[in-house]
């Protein structure tokens, strides 16, 4: 994701900060992570956040920000709480909600991975040792948050990020043991520092739907719990063609049956296999892109929300990078102009009718004809103004017009593919965005 950053830091040799600190030594990598903390995302970076219209950020933290719970024969940059009470300041001052995430825990949750920090080749966090680590890192984070007024946006605090999936033995510990215990000691960190009940963290879980099984399983109070799910189609079974991303993304039940699920990664990176062929390239599929990231928002949004994973890469490619997808045009800068009828399949004709297009094809509409229900506002119109009115308002995916009051444009918004009815009494016209 940084690969130019790291490399520049003295790292580029070695696959995680474990193996860094380890190879250049203690004092030169304090020095790097340094540098690399105070230049990657500055309070310039929070302000481009808000005006883009964000509300959320997600900042992944390794355990070892506890230094006193790092083992003499560990070795991980230090220094990383200084900046993370910065970061939080800059954005609880900006009025950001703030989600931290155990992103690297005890001895790895999944092998080979760099994102544990440790690139190990086993997962050996899920034994009884590694998970009171884990427990004093988030009992620790937790007075923190409450005593810290830097902290004060921060509302959620995820226990572990993207354990093992469909890993029986691994799952059943920490669904047993960690989770519960997590519960038990976040509680009785904020009950230490006389915290309100209504004023707790919400204690966030990969959802079931991530494949490690039902983290509700063990628990025998879940009050102000949350759910993480992580989607990503490029290592999905989805057919790959634009299509089936778009038609998958729209009808995305990420919840796996728990609420609330905060989606908190996803991207519009497709597989390996075909990124840099024409019928994927970023230079020429801008259209599908936004598309699809509107596609994946609506689903997303059915749920608590979302975060993209990344806000900034030095990749040089959109599909990880959100601020490089606004200023490629693929986001919009404004969230709200995000294209509304992605999600709405071409409805069927009446049987009294054919559909035409207008609007130099951005809509199609037909006579004599009525969508029931779906109403949004009104306005005042010629009948062959109202597909205009429609495409002026983002929200509206669908239009009646009627001989009311001199004539008057109905708008619709439809998240399914409503049939039209026949409608021959006030002189109808009735269409959709194309």
């Amino acid at each position: 994701m940084a690969s130019t950053a790291w490399s520049n830091m003295g790292c580029g040799a070695y696959q995680s900060e474990f193996d860094c600190v380890s190879g250049i030594g203690q004092t030169a990598a304090n020095a790097a992570f340094a540098g690399h903390w105070s230049t990657w995302i500055t309070q310039s970076d929070i302000t481009q956040m808000t005006s883009y219209g964000i509300n959320t950020i997600r900042i992944p933290v390794g355990y070892w920000i506890r230094e006193d719970i790092v083992y003499s024969s560990e070795h991980f940059p230090q220094g990383g709480l200084a900046y993370l009470q910065t970061l939080c300041g800059w954005a609880s001052d900006a009025g950001l909600y703030i989600i931290i995430d155990l992103h690297g825990a005890p001895y790895a949750q999944q092998p080979d991975q760099p994102f544990t920090g440790q690139y190990a080749p086993t997962a050996e966090f899920y034994q009884a040792s590694q998970y009171e680590r884990a427990l004093e890192f988030l009992e620790w984070m937790t007075n923190i948050i409450h005593t810290n007024t830097n902290y004060r946006n921060v509302g959620m605090l995820e226990i572990v990020n993207e354990p093992l999936q469909n890993a029986a033995t691994q799952d059943a510990s920490m669904l047993s043991s960690y989770y519960p215990n997590a519960f038990t000691r976040i509680r009785a960190a904020e009950t230490a520092v006389g915290v309100a009940a209504n004023n707790y963290l919400h204690i966030q879980m990969m959802g079931t739907a991530w494949g490690s099984g039902n983290p509700t399983q063990y628990l025998t109070n879940n009050y102000f719990a949350a759910y993480d799910n992580h989607r990503y189609l490029k290592w999905s079974t989805t057919p790959t063609n634009q299509a089936s991303y778009i038609a998958t993304s729209c009808t995305d039940d990420v919840s796996g049956g728990n609420w609330p699920i905060v989606v908190g990664e996803f991207s519009l990176s497709v597989p390996d296999a075909v990124q840099d062929t024409a019928a994927w390239a970023t230079a020429s599929q801008q259209a599908f892109y936004t598309n699809w990231f509107a596609a994946q928002v609506k689903s997303y949004e059915t749920q608590l929300g979302w975060i993209f994973w990344s806000w900034k890469t030095d990749l040089g490619d959109y599909r990880w990078d959100y601020q490089a997808a606004v200023a490629a045009g693929v986001i919009p800068a404004n969230l709200a102009s995000l294209p509304a009828g992605v999600c709405v399949a071409t409805p069927p004709a009446p049987a009294a009718g054919a559909w035409e297009s207008g609007n130099g094809g951005a809509v199609q509409w037909q006579s004599a004809c009525d969508w029931t229900a779906g109403d949004i506002s009104n306005a005042l119109s010629a009948g062959a103004d109202c597909g205009t009115v429609c495409l002026g308002t983002a929200s509206c995916t669908h239009f009646t017009w009627s001989t009311y009051n001199g004539g008057t444009c109905w708008l619709k918004s439809f998240s399914s593919n409503p049939s039209p009815v026949s409608n021959t009494n006030s002189g109808g016209i009735c269409g959709y965005k194309s």
